[in-house]
């Protein structure tokens, strides 16, 4: 019975965050990663990664071949698929010394990064998709980078984000509202100055004037 038990909470923990991270899923973008295998084993990122339109739907993926996981900011595994690698073309008998790679999987809002490893199950290649997170789950609805409810709801809740931007933008307004109501006013010490300068002035032109009249 308690193994059933434990059984039964381990399906609904991982049917939890399988949900989770469908909420966090686009059905309309992918991500697109290009990198070169080469025959030693040796794999190279061969341009940045980028956001496109669409992805494949993985649906037919060979048994052995390469793996491509992709990993949320928390470090759990988002995504997974296979791929094959081979060195060679089918038209065409001759082998290759390196074949050039690109691998399209859906992205995440909560995306961090992509393993890519080899038919031996080796780690071969880490890519950084750090800079396409807009939900960095951390329980704080950071409308910086672009968080609310719809694109990160495990931070934000309903309205949280619209009300911080009303507070970031009333804030900017009163600060806005002080530099200019200020850059109107000369500051005191500067308007003494002037008038003291004035009054040296006028002393040395009447010193002048009565010792013109003497000579």
């Amino acid at each position: 019975m308690k193994q059933w038990t434990i059984f039964t909470l381990s399906i609904l923990i991982l049917s939890s965050l399988a949900i989770a991270a469908e909420d966090l899923k686009s059905d309309v973008i992918g991500v697109a990663v290009e990198f070169t295998v080469k025959d030693t084993g040796e794999v190279t990122l061969d341009s940045q990664p980028e956001l496109v339109e669409g992805y494949p739907d993985h649906k037919l993926q060979p048994e052995d071949g390469f793996n491509a996981k992709v990993l949320s900011v928390k470090g759990e595994e988002i995504y997974s698929f296979n791929f094959s690698v081979e060195f060679w073309f089918y038209d065409n008998p001759t082998i290759l010394t390196e074949k050039p790679v690109l691998i399209i999987f859906p992205y995440y809002r909560n995306v961090q990064e992509a393993k890519i490893y080899d038919k031996e199950d080796k780690l071969v290649l880490t890519v950084d998709l750090s800079g396409y997170t807009t939900c960095n789950e951390n329980a704080v609805c950071n409308i910086d980078i672009g968080e609310n409810e719809e694109l990160c709801p495990s931070d934000c809740k309903t309205g949280e984000a619209e009300a911080m931007e009303a507070e970031q933008a009333a804030a900017e307004e009163t600060v806005s509202g002080e530099l200019v109501e200020g850059a109107g006013e000369k500051p005191v010490s500067s308007l003494w100055l002037i008038v003291l300068l004035v009054v040296i002035l006028i002393a040395i032109i009447i010193g002048l004037v009565r010792t013109k009249k003497k000579d």
